[in-house]
């Protein structure tokens, strides 16, 4: 079976959705596919085509002011002559817009069966944009079916368009061989004693991720315990701002702002780390969380859009009431009592070693037996042969 995954943004860009559509593409690979992924050329030094762990990259010119608005274009030739050279048997679109509307006209022309699979942004901010609702609308009916990665994004999906019978639910994936426990010497190169609690961030350091808040009440969680150490793995329109702010405070000691790590060096990080806390605004299934918890490391989170299926309370993690459970891209504010909410979660993680262990161990089992590449290839797998078939007999 060859299969073509179309995203918008590929590797080497860093993100959840990038690192899925990658790994993806690599674990079909291993099981004897043919994959192709295809995204945009968001770096000049990024080769337009390559090889690389036996899949076929090519990515799509991404021109300045204009370059997204063509890729409906771009996209679309790319895939008519890949399908001339490549025979593609399946498309599986990473996003409902653009690549999932690429996929419908590719469907239509020649007959190719293709799946989406919704991450999130699409449907919650442009949603109901006029302009962009008939092409949402056209790719929900043309596809054979679309994956919401969460609930949350299944229902966000069948309210803007698509059928309820073609319309599933279940969450990314994990390589659980990667993120393992294993005993890390990073500490000593980041200058954090090994009795210092520290507490992983790894987030894109933007509004929807809640990143503002863990610097915010910084300072009430190191005046009850400075044995704690915040490390803060990403970057963003925040990241400024962050920084500023541990400044003016006087909290430079306890934090570390490493910029962007690239996937394969993160699992280092998540294991000289204590517990990890992902205060989401919007969140579909976070993979970096999937990634901590499979590493053996608990969590705390809010209890918004995906995040409360993947982590189980006082489990695997602590999840955090926020008094809202909808996931937005915009920062409302969060309320006194939801502060205190995620102040107490955090804290309680600080001041309870065993339970960080336990919570930990429970999160590994938790994750590989949910959450690994294996269970979810089987899957994608069935839903492709379906695809296939259904095709076949029309």
């Amino acid at each position: 079976m060859n299969i073509c995954i179309v995203g918008t943004n590929i590797p080497p860009v860093i993100g959840g959705l990038e690192v899925y559509s990658y790994e993806l593409a690599r674990q079909l690979v291993k099981k004897g596919f043919k994959v192709c992924l295809v995204g945009y050329k968001t770096f000049k030094k990024s080769p337009s085509s390559e090889e690389k762990d036996g899949i076929t990259i090519y990515r799509i010119p991404n021109l300045p002011v204009i370059g997204n608005k063509l890729y409906f274009i771009f996209a679309y030739l790319l895939l008519k002559k890949l399908h001339k050279n490549f025979n593609i048997d399946i498309v599986h679109a990473q996003t409902v817009v653009p690549s999932g509307f690429v996929g419908a006209l590719l469907c239509r022309k020649y007959k190719i069966p293709f799946i989406i699979t919704s991450h999130g942004f699409e449907l919650i901010v442009r949603g109901k944009q006029l302009l962009i609702k008939p092409f949402i609308h056209y790719a929900f009916k043309h596809a054979f079916k679309i994956i919401g990665v969460s609930k949350e994004m299944s229902q966000f999906s069948i309210n803007a368009g698509a059928a309820i019978n073609k319309t599933i639910t279940f969450a990314n994936a994990v390589d659980t061989d990667l993120f393992s426990p294993s005993h890390s010497n990073l500490r000593n190169k980041l200058g954090i004693a090994k009795d210092v609690v520290l507490i992983l961030i790894l987030r894109r350091l933007h509004p929807k991720t809640g990143v503002q808040y863990i610097v915010q009440i910084a300072p009430e969680l190191i005046e009850g315990n400075t044995n704690v150490h915040f490390l803060v793995i990403g970057t963003g329109p925040l990241e400024n701002n962050m920084k500023n702010f541990v400044n003016k405070k006087s909290l430079d000691k306890y934090f570390t702002f490493t910029g962007g790590i690239p996937n394969h060096q993160v699992v280092d990080y998540i294991r000289c780390s204590d517990f990890s806390v992902f205060p989401s605004l919007a969140e579909a299934t976070s993979i970096a969380c999937l990634e901590v918890m499979s590493c053996a490391k608990p969590v705390v989170v809010s209890n918004v859009g995906g995040l409360p299926e993947i982590v189980l309370h006082e489990k695997t993690g602590i999840i955090v009431d926020f008094g809202k459970i909808d996931s937005t891209y915009q920062d409302y504010g969060l309320s006194t009592k939801a502060l205190q909410n995620l102040k107490n979660g955090i804290r309680f993680l600080i001041e309870n070693k065993d339970q960080r262990e336990k919570l930990g161990c429970n999160a590994r089992k938790f994750v590989i037996r949910n959450y690994s590449w294996d269970t979810y290839l089987q899957k994608i797998l069935n839903i492709y042969k379906d695809a296939k078939s259904n095709n076949e007999l029309n």
